[in-house]
């Protein structure tokens, strides 16, 4: 299957960066789907936009069903792109706003970036970091520039992190890997060929 004849579902929770995303998949030659509820549609990838508080995007998840379709999607182990809050939501819980219950799909907690880092770092982190892996299958990206905007990191609870970047000297999860998931912290839809590479890959992934 070459790239351009693959299907992609877009997450379109009524927030996020869903156009920025939808333009570099069809960059890429992709067909894009919106999806807004728990229906059937005819897709073999799913990317989840970033951009939005943890607990806002949860009540609009539920509200339209869409945590259900996410979950019950990975179950069916394909894959699954989740971008900055798309990667978080994931996690057993968030303290954004209010603590909020996540899908629970990767454990783990979403934290003040500064409760986990340490008050000398920068929030919002907003800006171009380094991308340093920590797994083979990754090394393409090692060393490459993406861009980031965010307050809130992730406390992995399972040895799943397989790429990371700092800020002002501390280290933080950027790039997370289980099975059919694939989150990552950064905009890779923001972040020129380099985010572009990582989709293509994202997109070559096969159904396990």
């Amino acid at each position: 299957m070459v790239l351009n004849e693959k299907k992609v579902g877009i997450i379109d929770f009524d927030g996020g960066n869903y156009r920025s995303v939808e333009y570099a998949l069809k960059f890429l030659g992709s067909k894009t789907v919106k999806i807004k509820n728990d229906g059937k549609f005819d897709v073999e990838y799913l990317v989840f936009p970033g951009v939005g508080s943890f607990d806002y995007v949860m009540k609009q998840l539920k509200k339209n069903n869409l945590d259900k379709y996410i979950t019950k999607w990975i179950k069916e182990k394909k894959p699954f792109l989740g971008i900055c809050v798309g990667m978080q939501i994931l996690f057993q819980v968030g303290f954004e706003n209010i603590k909020t219950d996540g899908l629970g799909l990767l454990k783990g907690k979403v934290m003040d970036s500064k409760d986990k880092l340490g008050r000398n770092i920068f929030r919002p982190n907003i800006g171009w970091c380094k991308l340093i892996t920590k797994e083979k299958k990754f090394n393409f990206l090692d060393g490459d520039f993406f861009y980031f905007n965010h307050s809130y990191v992730c406390d992995v609870y399972e040895n799943i992190v397989v790429g990371v970047s700092k800020n002002n000297g501390k280290t933080f999860p950027v790039l997370v890997n289980k099975n059919n998931i694939y989150g990552i912290q950064c905009h890779p839809e923001k972040s020129h060929q380099v985010g572009l590479n990582f989709i293509k890959f994202f997109l070559n992934e096969k159904q396990k």
